[in-house]
């Protein structure tokens, strides 16, 4: 099976769907084994969007530059394999062309693809074979000797195979209905690929709240961790020139995106030349978490802010924020930043809530201590994006409402938490139950002073048989 292209109407996404048809280009290909294979790769690189960037969505940590539907890296930096190159020779094709055209990307890349599966005999009843196809088609690093250790790789392989098994990938792109044996690929590495929750050390414990983890006081050291928090699936240190051992008290949190994938931003962070690293990775389909730094040692993510937050890096990129920040992403994010909150003394409420911003616009750490790196001064970059849901973001962080505080009275005033001199404290969020004890038919709310910055008033009337009226 090959992938040609079908371009959609005008007024849909700029998204290239690879689909099956063999005549289109039986002229330049021979029949691919394994049918899904660039539909399942592309997917995960790039979500099926053309890439072509420009500067002001480039990678906040350097990471190389990705090109076209199959995401394929031109210039590795001596760290990456220049896998677009690769394929452009092989496929005898014009390299800028291929960052160019969707369609060149895609056919050159199928003839890589090719050639590797032919070297390697690889078919779908030979799934160790198809996964070294995978693993020489990428563009991580990759050391045969190593392969059983190397998480980053094992997780790209993982999200490819995860895609060729879901059913709904395969009906959506009328593929065979493989169901791979992922404990054969991935041996003794299963547990830790696939999982979203998972504590290996058993160092950590959770309450009887499953969406909060808790912090059992042990202490986290670099490079060996232990990780502190208890679902993320491992702690995997960079390398040691990526950050710094120096302890710092951090009272923000930074939103990042990678402008990459989940296992290209792990694997960047172990480059000795990258000079970046976050305290967290995120994984779109599933939020798996990755803790990479301790919280109270120094990674560098926000350049001259790095002693003051916690960095978590999402999988993703800007210009196609909104296929891949997932309810599945910002719930597991929202999980992360509470316990990272709770750990370091950072208050919730001071959580952007405000609409989408594109571009730079600096907050105050006074204000706004859970933000996206575009809100962080001294900086120039602009993820996460217009993409990022911050009011979803907000109420998942703080989805536990205050207890009420109650009015029984038939009449008279009710104060808010301000009281008659309207003395309030910072970043006050407060709830009232209006219950007359009378069985009063009908309540009126008059309100006499409104003078909050940014007023905000839900009334819910679910429970309540009266009829309310309220005045402003």
């Amino acid at each position: 099976m090959f992938a040609s292209l079908r371009k959609p109407p005008t007024n849909k996404p700029p998204i290239w769907r690879l689909t099956t048809n063999t005549t289109a280009i039986s002229k330049r290909h021979a029949t691919t084994p394994t049918g899904g294979l660039l539909e399942a790769i592309a997917y995960t690189n790039t979500r099926m969007y053309h890439l072509s960037p420009t500067p002001e969505h480039s990678s906040c940590m350097g990471l190389p530059v990705y090109y076209g539907v199959m995401g394929l890296v031109e210039n590795g930096k001596g760290w990456f394999r220049n896998n677009l190159l690769s394929a452009a020779q092989t496929a005898h094709v014009d390299a800028n062309l291929m960052k160019q055209s969707p369609e060149a990307n895609i056919l050159a890349f199928a003839d890589y693809i090719n050639n590797l599966i032919q070297q390697n005999n690889a078919t779908a009843a030979n799934p160790l074979a198809l996964a070294q196809v995978i693993r020489l088609a990428s563009e991580l690093p990759y050391n045969q000797a190593h392969v059983a250790n190397d998480f980053a790789m094992n997780s790209h392989l993982y999200s490819v195979f995860y895609f060729l098994n879901n059913t709904n990938f395969q009906e959506a792109y009328q593929l065979p209905k493989y169901q791979f044996n992922l404990k054969q690929i991935f041996g003794d590495n299963y547990g830790m690929v696939t999982a979203n929750q998972l504590d290996l050390t058993q160092e950590f414990v959770h309450n009887t709240t499953p969406n909060t983890p808790q912090l059992q006081q042990l202490a986290c050291t670099m490079p060996t961790g232990p990780k502190e928090y208890s679902a993320a699936v491992t702690f995997d240190a960079p390398d040691a020139a990526n950050y710094s051992t120096v302890t710092i008290a951090p009272y923000t949190i930074a939103i990042h995106d990678v402008e990459g994938s989940y296992a290209s931003c792990i694997s960047w962070f172990n480059n000795p030349a990258a000079s970046v690293s976050a305290h967290y990775v995120m994984r779109s389909f599933d939020g798996q978490v990755t803790q990479m730094v301790c919280h109270r040692n120094r990674a560098y993510h926000v350049a001259a802010e790095n002693s003051y937050a916690v960095g978590i890096e999402h999988e993703g990129f800007v210009a196609q924020g909104e296929v891949w920040y997932t309810g599945a992403m910002y719930q597991s994010s929202a999980n992360l930043c509470k316990f990272i909150a709770a750990d370091m003394g950072i208050n919730k409420l001071q959580t952007y809530d405000g609409p989408p911003i594109s571009g730079l616009s600096a907050m105050s750490h006074t204000c706004t201590k859970i933000k996206g790196h575009q809100m962080f001064p001294n900086n120039s970059h602009n993820d996460p994006g217009p993409g990022w849901d911050w009011p979803r973001f907000y109420k998942l962080i703080n989805d536990v409402m205050p207890t009420p505080s109650v009015s029984t009275a038939t009449s008279g005033t009710v104060y808010d938490s301000g009281g008659s001199a309207a003395n309030y404290t910072d970043e006050e969020r407060s709830t009232w139950r209006i219950q007359p004890t009378s069985g009063a038919s009908a309540i009126t709310l008059t309100f006499t002073a409104w003078t909050r910055k940014r007023p905000r008033l839900f009334v819910d009337l679910r429970q309540s048989q009266r009829k309310w009226r309220i005045n402003r």
